[in-house]
């Protein structure tokens, strides 16, 4: 065996890069060892040997270049080694690099390095602020460390001197068989479909199938693979998903008598990871004491889920009433984003002037340019302050941002639309609060920024009672997604997506004050419940529903890249998107299969013929 070891460049580089890739998994479990199921500890070697298709494929392409370099070797004379080195030196730190940053992202994002998260990197300096609460510095030192290491490894195997003289008639044996062999190494299979990454998922639990990817051939294949075949999700024709769709959304023209204003000033306050969990909680206390005030003074929606787990699906399910999809982003192409309907402009030929205020960068991910093209008048940001305001690492904390507020408020004309997106609940939860180390976890971080915007809400609406426009405002209370780790919520769990909704305010009619309704909803059917109960068009929000039509059945709806959440009063799924064709075979009589498969496909649908600016 070691005979053939010492005889064989490409065997030894097989089994480095295999050794690598092993290593590099451990490395992942261990950064993350408390999202582990500790009730199966099998699920790490089942991670390894399902993982294993995956490595093998990420292992031919990596050595396909040393390949190409050794057969060259056999018809010219070149130092094989000085030239392989070379590679391992540029390729080893990307590959470390690539599983380093997999294992940042996951405890933030719930998923690997992929096209979103690079897409990210178009402002690196918020990308990251944003990841700062991780000791990024020793990140980065022992991505040197590694590198290091794994160099010399490689450096080592390859100055073990080997055989390197072949007869011409087996130099051209070689020239076509190793092409041959990698090619079907890359491809993963010699049969018909190619290797996919659902070859190493082998868990019903999220981080389970996560360790057992590997990091960078998941990266290369999401980079790679074209724009959403939208005839992935054609469950049914079109019309009959069409109608399906109408039976969930379309809402009666008669409106609740919600409001006792017909133009009433609307504020919507976006609370950053706001989820239902923080609301009652034993272990921390009472974090929300403001916001349960309200709650008995207002109406509060008990049952609304978030479409998605990103700030920029949220702000866009709130604007536009358009739901995350499972892949693709909305946000990030202006010919889709631009033609989605706009609660503000709907607004704004009422005579509704606009601002939206956000203590961090309003250019990450597109949010700006989205709002922009929503007919947002004016947009707030960091850079509206001063230096010495932005205390925090992504600007200015939820006090200075309220305080602006205020100001804002005060002098725009009316009626207006204001809106206020918090940041203190986000990671790296850096705003300064008495009596909160630096050493603390993850979840005493988030209680406390919690207890510390929900105090910032209470001292604006305070001051903001002081004000004349206060008499004729529609407040709004809403979070951009849920929070994970609060709870140690699954990623693909309802709870994840669990969020507060509450209405309130002296336009409210005082009928509706302490009622909570427990119809199941999402933040997505707010535009369509205030337009309607301000007798407005609404009919171009065609995925948003009125949440105080009793004719309609609630339904509650999220995505997690390629899982879809559906709950109804009677039942609650959660859907592989790759297996929905099974799940449409196996329901063909559950009206709610019907119902959520004609959902996402017409989301689908919808983000295509965006495209087509049809």
């Amino acid at each position: 065996m070691f005979s053939l070891l010492k005889n064989s460049l490409i065997l030894r580089l097989f089994l480095f890069w295999l050794s690598i890739f092993g290593f590099h998994r451990l490395l992942f479990l261990f950064f993350n060892t408390y999202i582990f199921p500790i009730n199966y500890p099998s699920s790490v070697i089942y991670a390894f040997i399902f993982g294993l298709r995956l490595d093998l494929s990420a292992t031919c392409y990596l050595i396909s270049i040393p390949i190409l370099i050794w057969l060259v070797s056999q018809f010219a004379q070149l130092n094989i080694q000085k030239w392989i080195y070379y590679y391992h030196i540029v390729i080893i730190p990307v590959v470390i690099l690539v599983d380093f940053s997999s294992i940042i992202l996951y405890k933030e994002w719930g998923s690997t390095l992929n096209k979103r998260a690079i897409e990210y990197l178009a402002l690196p300096f918020e990308a990251i602020a944003n990841s700062s609460e991780y000791p990024l510095l020793l990140y980065f030192l022992i991505i040197i460390l590694i590198s290091a290491i794994e160099i010399f490894i490689s450096k080592k195997i390859l100055e073990i001197t080997f055989t390197n003289t072949f007869s011409l008639k087996k130099k051209i044996v070689l020239l076509f068989l190793y092409p041959i062999l990698i090619f079907i190494g890359m491809r993963g299979s010699i049969l018909q479909m190619p290797l996919s990454e659902s070859s190493a998922y082998y868990s019903n639990n999220t981080f389970c199938n996560k360790l057992a990817i590997n990091k960078s051939w998941h990266l290369i294949y999401d980079l790679l693979k074209n724009d959403i075949d939208e005839s992935k999700y054609q469950y049914y024709s079109p019309s009959f998903a069409s109608k399906s769709i109408k039976v969930l959304t379309e809402t009666s023209k008669e409106s609740t008598n919600l409001l006792t204003i017909k133009r009433p000033n609307i504020i919507f306050i976006i609370v950053e990871s706001f989820t239902y969990g923080a609301i009652d909680t034993i272990k921390f206390g009472d974090l929300c004491p403001n916001i349960k005030n309200i709650m008995k003074q207002g109406l509060f929606f008990e049952n609304i889920y978030s479409s998605g787990f990103r700030s920029d699906q949220g702000i866009v399910s709130i604007f536009s009433g358009y739901p995350a999809q499972p892949e693709g982003s909305v946000i990030k192409n202006p010919d889709k984003y631009e033609n989605l309907p706009s609660f503000n402009n709907i607004l704004k030929k009422e005579g509704y002037s606009s601002q939206f205020l956000y203590g961090g960068e309003s250019n990450f991910y597109n949010i700006k340019a989205f709002l922009l093209s929503q007919g947002i008048d004016d947009i707030i940001d960091k850079y509206n302050f001063s230096i010495s305001d932005r205390k925090i690492k992504l600007g200015v904390t939820d006090k200075t941002l309220f305080d602006k507020m205020l100001i804002e408020c005060n002098k725009i004309s009316k009626p207006m639309f204001s809106s206020i997106f918090t940041q203190s609940t986000h990671p790296p939860f850096d705003t300064p609060i008495v009596g909160l180390k630096g050493s603390a976890s993850r979840e005493e971080k988030y209680a406390a920024t919690m207890k510390y915007t929900d105090q910032q809400i209470g001292n604006f609406l305070l001051n903001a009672s002081k004000e004349d426009w206060c008499k004729n405002t529609l407040f709004v209370i809403v979070a951009d997604h849920g929070d994970k780790e609060f709870r140690n919520y699954d990623w693909i769990s309802h709870e994840r997506s669990h969020i507060p909704l509450l209405l309130f305010g002296n336009a409210l009619n005082p009928i509706y004050k302490g009622i909570v309704i427990k119809k199941i909803g999402g933040q997505h059917d707010l535009t369509k419940t205030i337009l309607s109960e301000m007798n407005l068009p609404n009919e171009d929000f065609i995925f948003s529903k009125n949440l105080l039509d009793t004719t309609k059945p609630g339904f509650g709806y999220w995505t997690y890249e390629n899982y879809e959440g559906w709950i109804t009063d009677s039942n609650k799924y959660i859907i592989n998107l790759k297996d929905a064709e099974s799940e449409k075979s196996n329901n063909n009589k559950n009206k709610s299969a019907e119902y959520y498969l004609s959902y996402v496909q017409s989301i689908f649908h919808y983000f295509s013929a965006k495209k087509r600016n049809w």
